[in-house]
């Protein structure tokens, strides 16, 4: 029975046409997905590159005056904290709404200093490097300066001033250094006029 079957495909087989095949080759499709997608990862990058380097940190006047001041770091709770057993379950509460605490009396060492200045201003640089000198623990952030101008001599990390900085320490000026006044348990702000 298979002889008979394979003595009536022959001539199937040696008279037939042979045609290419039709579906893509597994190999080359998959390369050709891959620079897709390499191309489309090159462009997204280069997008979102292109708008950190638009990113500037909130503006802050230039300060017409040398002052400082003090923050109280006192925070309310919004809402209840609840005391939870090891299993997660809630069993009552731990700290209720309206309760109030300063962070600082909860730390030991005071976290470095912050300076926000506008790293676009060469007066507010020079300013700040001076301030700065010798301590290697300060902190800078950036106000109204777009990264990607942004001094290239500037030599350490450069953040950017947040809406959350502006409140949490009331800047509305540069050049203003923020450290802690661990023995007031208080924020100090002491803000430099840097000239015309």
């Amino acid at each position: 029975m298979v002889k008979a079957f394979a003595v009536t495909l022959l001539p199937i087989i040696l008279l037939g046409g042979t045609y290419r095949i039709a579906e893509p080759d597994v190999l080359s499709e998959v390369q050709n997905r891959q620079n897709r997608a390499v191309k489309e990862i090159e462009r997204q990058s280069k997008r979102e590159i292109d708008e950190i380097k638009k990113l500037k940190g909130e503006p802050l006047a230039r300060a017409q005056k040398t002052f400082s001041y003090y923050v109280d770091p006192t925070y309310t709770l919004l809402e209840d904290i609840p005391r939870v057993d090891r299993n997660g379950n809630k069993i009552g509460v731990l700290y209720p709404k309206g309760y109030r605490f300063n962070p600082l009396d909860y730390i030991r060492i005071a976290p470095p200093p912050i300076i926000a200045f506008n790293a676009c201003d060469k007066k507010e640089v020079e300013l700040v490097k001076r301030l700065s000198s010798g301590r290697p623990d300060v902190m800078y952030a950036s106000s109204g300066c777009e990264v990607e101008d942004f001094p290239k001599n500037i030599d350490r990390k450069l953040y950017l001033v947040t809406d959350e900085m502006k409140d949490r320490f009331d800047l509305k000026y540069t050049v203003s250094v923020v450290s802690v006044d661990m023995k007031a348990k208080r924020i100090k702000v002491e803000v430099y006029k840097t000239g015309n």
